[in-house]
């Protein structure tokens, strides 16, 4: 496993993630419920 390739998917999965909560709020949509 190479660490760099590691941390590049790592923070391609953060940026995701990020736009993912965005689209979420603007939908109002609660998932913790």
């Amino acid at each position: 496993m190479e660490h760099g390739l590691s941390e590049q998917t790592l923070a391609s999965y953060g940026s995701d993630l990020k736009q993912f909560s965005k689209w979420l709020s603007g939908k109002n949509i609660c998932l913790l419920d």
